[in-house]
């Protein structure tokens, strides 16, 4: 069976009376232990209220600031080390939810997902030594890559459904009006399939990979809680295995028709998994969600825009520095030059960083001079306006003219 062919199977028989232990053992026999993943999911889901509750009326980049620099006593190095492995998943997000549609846009996505990847191994050895100046440029790169708490693709679908709105909203808020404990059954049966499909996956993994994908269209304070719950080398391996796990079940046999509406299924797909969290009857009313999505969802692009804006400047911010809506590329080749220099002229933030990484862009120079034309390129009719949180990525005439600019 596959792992969706599970899910359904287990939603079946507890819809038939069965308890969510039975279910599991029946559809996947003795090697999962319901209760050893319910004692995860539970430890998951209560530190993620706690850290809520603590924060309440604190924003979330605020909070996960604060909380890093308690776990870490105040230790310069050590946030700096974990605020980059927050970036770096951040980015990833960003980039895998407007993946297709940089594509579309003939945006080299590889060389980007490469950047991104750099860039965190540079920041992890220059973290020994990391200033307070740098933790707060770190900090301020981090902020501009996370998502506000009103971007969601909930939010988005919400937005978007105008005269669709009342049946859609019903059902994209049921998940909110069931019990905490139909969330949890949800959960553990997620995190018992996924353990049945992975040999390799521990059961404080596939509980944090369950949890997530059933509230990827939750509020997006919520969510980021939970994530903000995980220790950030469990977040890492986690953002991993929730981009396979959610992949696989967007193909659930309700959201099949749905899959190709937002490139491939890769985000609508997280959006409608959400609603089975609520319980069975909610999963069997998605079927419906899922055809009203079909009609609104062409009005809910602005958001993978957003998404794809955040993860071109996370590449830029490596090279250069964004100024209100121009890019200033902090490094030049000179002609004959085998070795890039800094520029004297831009400081930037993260200059150790970019130091660091002078051999790699110099490999890399024929695609990054593609990468920021391509990023410069006037966007198409259907990008949201931009406001001073999305600058537009265009690097400034007066570098182009001058000397043997890389950016010119």
């Amino acid at each position: 069976m596959t792992i969706n062919q599970k899910m359904e199977a287990m939603l079946q028989e507890v819809q038939n009376g069965n308890s969510v232990d039975n279910a599991i053992q029946t559809v996947l026999g003795g090697e999962v232990k319901p209760e050893a993943v319910r004692k995860e999911v539970q430890a998951l889901l209560s530190k993620a209220a706690q850290l809520e509750e603590k924060y309440v009326g604190t924003e979330w980049h605020t909070a996960l600031f604060q909380e890093v620099a308690e776990q870490c006593g105040g230790n310069c190095a050590e946030q700096f080390r974990q605020l980059s492995e927050w970036k770096r998943l951040s980015n990833l997000r960003n980039l895998r939810i407007s993946e297709s549609i940089l594509r579309e846009q003939g945006t080299n996505v590889e060389f980007m997902r490469q950047t991104i990847e750099r860039a965190y191994e540079e920041e992890q050895r220059m973290a020994a030594a990391a200033t307070p100046e740098e933790l707060s440029a770190l900090q301020d790169e981090l902020v501009q890559s996370l998502p506000t708490e009103k971007e969601s693709l909930r939010e988005a679908l919400r937005e978007a459904a105008q005269e669709d709105a009342a049946p859609l909203l019903e059902l994209l808020d049921a998940p909110r009006q069931g019990t905490p404990q139909t969330q949890e059954d949800f959960s553990v049966m997620l995190a018992a399939a996924i353990l049945s499909e992975r040999s390799d996956v521990s059961e404080e993994e596939a509980a944090a990979v369950a949890v997530l994908g059933a509230n990827q269209g939750a509020g997006q304070r919520k969510l980021q809680f939970l994530w903000m719950a995980l220790p950030v080398t469990l977040a890492a391996m986690v953002g991993n295995l929730l981009l396979t796990f959610l992949a696989a079940m967007a193909g659930l046999s309700l959201l099949s028709e749905v899959a190709l509406l937002l490139f491939k299924g890769t985000a609508v797909g997280l959006a409608l998994l959400s609603l089975a969290a609520a319980g069975t009857g909610v999963y069997l009313g998605a079927k419906k969600a899922a055809e009203l999505v079909r009609d609104v969802w062409p009005r809910c692009k602005p958001y993978v825009l957003n998404a794809a804006n955040k993860a071109k400047a996370a590449v830029l911010a490596v090279a250069g520095v964004l100024t209100g809506t121009v890019f200033r590329p902090a490094i030049r080749w000179v002609s004959q030059t085998a070795l890039p220099v800094i520029r004297e002229k831009v400081i930037h933030p993260l200059k150790r960083r970019l130091e660091g990484l002078l051999g790699w862009l110099k490999e890399k120079k024929d695609q990054f001079v593609q990468f920021v034309r391509d990023a410069a390129a006037p966007q198409t009719q259907e990008t949201p306006e931009q406001t001073d949180e999305e600058p537009q990525l265009v690097y400034d005439a007066e570098d182009a003219v001058e000397g043997n600019w890389i950016f010119a």
